[in-house]
């Protein structure tokens, strides 16, 4: 019996499937089908797209593509997992949609099930809809619960289950561990992430929870997967190629084997479990391990442990993490009537907190450790008070000269199960404020931000190439929430290199490689200084060879350069 898996990558809260990530419950789902006796073909969206005809990917592309369509058409079953709940912009890899599973139900001869997010409710066109079987192309099954469990139980027995079923880690384990033979499959590079779960559910599940979270309505209280598990699984895909791993599968990272889950609505944090499983992950000396969601309420209520926490990411993990944080506004009455997990006084000392322990640059030239905001747009009891309350709260943080990594701002999308599935309420605050508040961060925050987190002349180590774009190509950090680095040039996918700062924009920043060969360099590149324009590049250029800091100053001299112009240039050369 053939069997196929086709990733049209997803998109949670706790959790991201979008390459260069690979999500968890993809995987989960082909172990599943391994455990039950068979050796499914692993398929992306962008495999289907390529054979369509349609714009895709390349890099997403897996070993199968040259006969995806085939595979779809010829499989005996096809099991879909895709679905976006908290959606963003890609950099390369656009998520699956509805039609796209339509597609695919009528192009195969096979059972075809579907599972993942996009089974509940899922965002596409711009719009949230619920996801139904007319939606999805009336596939033979819809997998309701945990896909893997679904999957597993029906090609054991042959029969589906007949309700809404959830796996605990007894039974993960082994459907997890199968699961990494998916890389077999994959065109590994140094950019590919795998995400890894530690646990999921919400301590706030008994207190309500925030009223648009899926952790709670689903899962409910947190169970945590064992230290041995996740430690297991990480050898697992490093012996296999992996070399970027992100704890990212967990609603808080800081919550992990904490204390008082159940009667504590913010858990005491455990800093040596976290310890002892940072501890053990670093051995495998990997490129990247980062963490991802830290609940701010644990962290504002439980100072003294959560600086351990921090410390020891600090430690363990590589620079560049960042510790996403849910502040969703900073309004009273919003937080009030949605029961956010913090008002902005315990918002402001979580992000103090993780800004004092790993503000200190690393190895790669990135911070150890930063907040990441994430806020949340059309929450009922938004007005244009909310907007200005958060521009206020961000603008404290500035002032302050608080760090933090980004601002990730997102519109609230009801699911299923929640306390806003369902419900009506007005948001003309949204229309008439959310584009020119997402504007205002942008100016306002994001780009002062950057220039202190990457200030001019700073040197980053290890970028990763991933696209091509007018004459520009854009690299990245493999892990967590990395910044978007535009090196002039057009260089092939998965080049490493070093650059050097020169230029900040709202959301990401210009550079040039490092060190910059002044002898060779391109006009356009020393355009990109500040300061240097047309014709001081050529100045440069017709006194080339420049072999030292004086001969860049006499050519510049006559220009009237100024000597913060001159200085930068020299660094980036690395001219004495």
């Amino acid at each position: 019996m053939q069997v196929s898996v086709v990733d049209l990558y997803t998109d949670e809260p706790a959790g991201l499937g979008v390459p260069p990530y690979v999500g968890t419950s993809q995987r989960y789902v082909f172990g599943a089908l391994r455990c039950a006796g068979h050796d499914p073909i692993w398929l992306t969206i962008d495999d289907l797209r390529k054979s369509w005809g349609l714009s895709h990917e390349r890099l997403n592309l897996t070993v199968n593509a040259p006969e995806a369509a085939d595979v779809v058409s010829r499989s005996d079953a096809v099991v879909v997992i895709g679905g976006v709940h908290t959606p963003g912009k890609y950099l390369r890899g656009e998520p699956g949609t509805p039609r796209d599973v339509r597609r695919i139900c009528g192009e195969a001869t096979g059972k075809v099930i579907v599972g993942g997010p996009i089974t509940q409710s899922t965002m596409g066109g711009g719009r949230m809809f619920s996801s139904g079987p007319e939606e999805l192309g009336e596939p033979d099954l819809i997998a309701k619960g945990d896909p893997e469990l679904f999957v597993y139980r029906l090609f054991t027995s042959n029969t589906p289950p007949n309700r809404t079923i959830f796996r605990d880690y007894a039974e993960l384990q082994d459907l997890a561990m199968a699961g990494t033979e998916v890389l077999r499959q994959m065109h590994l590079g140094p950019d590919v992430v795998f995400e890894i779960e530690t646990s999921r559910g919400c301590s706030r599940a008994p207190f309500g929870g925030c009223s648009f979270c899926s952790e709670c309505a689903r899962y409910g209280l947190p169970e945590f997967r064992e230290i041995a598990d996740i430690v297991d699984e990480v050898r697992r895909l490093v012996s296999l190629g992996a070399t970027n791993i992100r704890l990212g599968r967990q609603a808080c990272f800081f919550s992990y084997m904490a204390e008082g889950v159940g009667e504590l609505e913010f858990p005491v944090p455990n800093p040596a479990v976290v310890k002892s499983l940072l501890r053990s992950c670093s051995r495998f000396g990997l490129n990247s391990l980062h963490i991802d969601n830290v609940n701010p309420g644990v962290v504002s209520s439980h100072p003294e442990e959560s600086a351990k926490v921090a410390e020891s990411i600090v430690r363990y993990c590589t620079p560049g993490n960042v510790a996403a944080m849910g502040i969703e506004s900073a309004d009273p009455a919003v937080i009030s009537r949605n029961n956010l997990k913090v008002g902005p006084e315990e918002s402001y000392t979580a992000i103090e907190t993780i800004y004092r322990y790993g503000s200190q640059v690393g190895w790669n030239g990135q911070p150890c450790l930063l907040p990441g905001l994430n806020f949340v747009l059309g929450l009922p009891g938004e007005t244009a008070r909310t907007y200005e309350l958060n521009m206020k709260f961000l603008h404290r943080l500035l002032d302050d000269g608080i760090e933090f990594r980004r601002v990730n701002i997102r519109r609230v999308i009801p699911v299923r199960g929640t306390p806003l599935w369902g419900a009506r309420w007005s948001d003309k605050a949204v229309r008439r404020r959310g584009k020119r508040f997402v504007s205002e961060v942008r100016r306002g925050i994001d780009r002062h931000m950057l220039q202190r987190v990457f200030p001019l002349g700073r040197i980053l180590r290890s970028l990763v190439s991933e696209k091509a774009e007018g004459g520009i190509t854009f690299f990245r950090f493999p892990g967590s929430y990395p910044i978007v680095v535009g090196v002039s040039g057009h260089l092939e996918p998965r080049v490493t290199l070093d650059a050097f700062v020169v230029d900040h924009g709202y959301r990401s920043l210009t550079a040039v490689r490092y060190p910059l060969d002044l002898n060779r360099c391109s006009a356009q590149d020393l355009c990109l200084f500040p300061g240097i324009g047309r014709k001081r590049a050529a100045r440069i250029s017709r006194a080339r060879p420049i072999g030292s800091l004086d001969d860049l100053r006499n050519a510049l001299d006559e220009g009237g350069a100024r000597e913060s112009e001159v200085s930068l240039l020299a660094r980036a050369g690395q001219l004495a």
